[in-house]
């Protein structure tokens, strides 16, 4: 806290956010940290807001009456799966209904969430997925994300790939692949192109979006689709006639998305969307192919060494 008062105002900052994950772990600290926050703040002639990081486990309503109280605009969380199967392969030691319970009472409050649902665990099944994405639909006021789980190298799931030979050349996949969705299941391939398709479509279908209602240089309006609300934001900028961004209100503190009017009329025909889609993937995976082999100096002499050889052939043919 001392380094917050000495920073604060001499930067003039608005917004503080504590990238701590056990940060709620000490109740007694929580509500320390949010009473001398807001008798700091108090003092200040403009007002500074706070996020932080906090496990579903132990959430109290009067935890977060307090954090509110002070300046606490958002809260990430670590939900990762519905499944208690996915949940109890990744170590998580929660259960599905504190994360139901975490939304519930943080949204209630005002407080906006961040949190993710991580697909593509090695326990993961079309069952496991189909679970979570039907708890995502039916909660489109949560704005849980969906993404895809990382092999980060010296991860548990990273070891698990290699022992099982997903991985096979270490550097190669950390200087290439190490940001793909790649199969670490037991799904066969076809199950796990399935698993694709379905969080593709789910989010085409399902993801709460807004088209702009006005667009400026520097700033955009938009109607909320949950409180409808219309709100300007500043030093906002969009470029493009395809775009999908995430954005809070300001009112009630839930997410959306604002997207450009195509693509919320592609969204509409979703089946359409899913083989553009494919269809791009497929010729991006070329094209990275192409240039990986292009980089690559075996590839390269390999090419110089078949010109060296059609030249002397046709050398020979020429003057017979």
């Amino acid at each position: 806290m001392n380094e917050l008062k000495e920073r604060i105002p001499k930067y003039k900052i608005n917004i503080v956010s504590i990238y701590d994950e056990l940060f709620s772990y000490s109740e007694e600290r929580c509500y320390e940290f949010s009473k001398r926050f807001k008798e700091f703040t108090e003092t200040l002639s403009w007002e500074v807001k706070w996020c932080c990081q906090m496990r579903v486990s132990g959430i109290k309503n009067e935890m977060l009456d307090a954090m509110k109280a002070s300046g606490c605009f958002m809260v990430s969380y670590g939900f990762e799966s519905y499944s208690k199967i996915v949940l109890k392969s990744m170590k998580k030691a929660i259960k599905p209904e504190q994360i139901h319970n975490a939304i519930h009472k943080t949204l209630d409050r005002g407080i906006s969430i961040q949190g993710n649902f991580i697909f593509g665990d090695k326990a993961e099944t079309l069952e496991t997925a189909k679970e979570t994405l039907e708890f995502w639909k039916e909660h489109p006021e949560s704005g849980i994300q969906l993404v895809s789980l990382m092999s980060c190298p010296n991860s548990e799931i990273y070891q698990y790939c290699i022992n099982k030979k997903i991985i096979n050349d270490k550097l190669y996949f950390i200087k290439y692949h190490l940001l793909d969705f790649f199969n670490m299941t037991e799904m066969s391939k076809r199950d796990f192109s399935k698993l694709l398709d379905l969080i593709y479509i789910y989010q085409l279908k399902y993801c709460v979006c807004a088209t702009p209602v006005n667009i400026y240089p520097d700033s955009i309006v938009v109607r909320c689709p949950h409180c409808e609300e219309i709100i300007q934001y500043n030093n906002f900028t969009i470029k493009g006639l395809f775009y999908k961004r995430v954005m809070y209100c300001r009112n009630c503190r839930k997410r959306f998305y604002v997207v450009s009017a195509i693509y919320a009329l592609h969204s509409k025909f979703d089946q359409v969307a899913l083989l553009i889609y494919k269809i791009t993937t497929k010729l991006d995976k070329i094209r990275a192919t192409l240039f990986i082999m292009l980089k690559s100096s075996s590839f390269i002499w390999r090419i110089h060494g078949f010109y060296r050889t059609l030249v002397h052939v046709l050398g020979k043919t020429r003057a017979s």
